[in-house]
C-alpha cells in the first residue's frame, strides 16, 4: 500500500511545473493563433477615478478654445437692415394714405434703425464674449456681456451625443453651432445650451466628435435626490 504512494511528491511537482508553463503561454484567441503584439498602454485616468482617489475634481488640460464667429451675425444684421429699409420706403405711402399722422409715421422707422445700429454693436461685442473652452474633463461655456454667464459642464453630465445645428441662414455665413444637453440640479432635470456659430461645419463636427469621445469614458451613474 505504501509503495503505491512513493512517487506522490514527484507527481505533485510535475503538476506544478505543468501549471506554471501553461500560465506563461498566452491563451489563444477563439478560432485563431495565439495573441501577439506590443502591450497596450493605459490611457489617462478618468475624472471619476481621480475624484474617488483624491476627493478633488480637476478640469484637466485645455484642449480647444472657440469663439463666436462674427460672420455668424451677418444674417441677423441683414434682416434688421431690410426691415428698416422697407419701413423707410413705406413712409411716403403711409403718409399719402393717411393711416398715421405727424410724428407717428416716423416712430416705427426710428425704432427699426435703432435696432439695426444696436446689431452693429453686437457684431463687435459678441465674438469677444461668447465662446467655449474645452478641457480634458469638461467645457467652460461663456456668454453675455451686460448679463455675463460662465458655466462649466463636466462631460459626464452630458446625457446625449452633441447636436450639430445648422439653419438656412448659416449656409451663407458658412458657420454651424453645437448643442449640448446635460444634467443639472442633482440629475433631476436636464438643460440645453447651444454654442452658436463657433466655426465652419467641418470644425464643429470635429469638436462634436471630441466631446462625444470624452463623454462616454467619463460617464458614470448620476444619482438623483431619491436614489
Amino acid at each position: 500500500m505504501v509503495a503505491e504512494f512513493r512517487d506522490t511528491a514527484a507527481r505533485l511537482r510535475a503538476c506544478e511545473d505543468a501549471l506554471g508553463a501553461a500560465a506563461r503561454v498566452p491563451s489563444p484567441a477563439p478560432g485563431g493563433p495565439p495573441l501577439a503584439g506590443r502591450p497596450l498602454t493605459p490611457g489617462p485616468p478618468t475624472l471619476r477615478s481621480q475624484s474617488d482617489a483624491h476627493r478633488v475634481a480637476d478640469r484637466g488640460e485645455p484642449r480647444i478654445s472657440v469663439r463666436l464667429k462674427a460672420r455668424h451675425l451677418l444674417i441677423l444684421i441683414a434682416k434688421r437692415f431690410l426691415i428698416s429699409a422697407v419701413l423707410t420706403l413705406a413712409v411716403p405711402l403711409i403718409g399719402r394714405v393717411g393711416l398715421m399722422g405727424g410724428g407717428l409715421i416716423l416712430l416705427p422707422v426710428l425704432v427699426s434703425w435703432i435696432f439695426f445700429l444696436a446689431s452693429l454693436i453686437l457684431l463687435l461685442v459678441r465674438p469677444r464674449t461668447n465662446g467655449a473652452d474645452f478641457y480634458e474633463y469638461g467645457v467652460d461655456v461663456k456668454s453675455g456681456f451686460i448679463k455675463r454667464k460662465v458655466q462649466f459642464i463636466w462631460y459626464y453630465q452630458i446625457v446625449e451625443s452633441p447636436s450639430y445645428v445648422r439653419t438656412f441662414g448659416t449656409y451663407f455665413t458658412n458657420t454651424a453651432s453645437l448643442g449640448l444637453r446635460y444634467n443639472e440640479a442633482g440629475a433631476s432635470s436636464t438643460a440645453y445650451v447651444e454654442l452658436s456659430g463657433i466655426g465652419n461645419p467641418n470644425e464643429v463636427r470635429e469638436i462634436g466628435r471630441y466631446v462625444e469621445s470624452r463623454t462616454f469614458p467619463e460617464r458614470h451613474p448620476i444619482r438623483g435626490p431619491w436614489t
